[in-house]
Parts: C-alpha cells; structure tokens; sequence
C-alpha cells in the first residue's frame, strides 16, 4: 500500500486512471487557488481552505476511502465550481 489515495490510484489504474483524475484535478486546483487568493470572496476562502486540507490529507493517508470524507471533499469540489466570480484576482 501506497499510503496515498492519488498514488494508489495510479498503482492501481495505471495511467488511463491518472489521466481521468487529472482531467478533475486541474480545473479544481486552479478554481481553489483563485479562491485561497480571494477571487470569490470570504466563502471561497474557506471553501477552498477546506478543499486543500483534504487534499493534503490525502497525500499521507487513505482518506478518500472513509464515505464521509470523499462526500464532503465532492461537496466542497462542486462548492467551489459553483461560486460566482466577481472580478478580483
């Protein structure tokens, strides 16, 4: 075991299973970045505060395999898809 959920996966996906997450990952990574840089206001703040602390979690530990955590993570991810954008960066 990999004691990471993202190397994990690519253990065992392989590369198809990389891509995909990629595809996820990227655009979630760039939104949370504006968003930790004030780009949606005080709630985006925290929402993407709140998305990193998962992620970050998940580089030491299998997180994303207790339900509770990889539903909030997917609530937080969506959260922060959906905020509108008012202009700063």
């Amino acid at each position: 075991h990999a004691h990471d959920d993202l190397v994990q996966l690519l253990a065992e996906g392989g590369l198809p299973s990389g891509l995909l997450l990629l595809l996820v990952v990227i655009p979630t990574a760039r939104r949370a970045v504006l968003g930790i840089g004030g780009a949606f206001g005080t709630v985006g703040i925290g929402i993407a505060a709140g998305a990193a602390a998962i992620t970050l979690h998940a580089l030491v530990d299998f997180v994303f395999h207790i339900p509770a955590t990889a539903a909030t993570a997917a609530v937080l991810a969506g959260a922060l898809h959906g905020l509108p954008w008012n202009g700063r960066s």
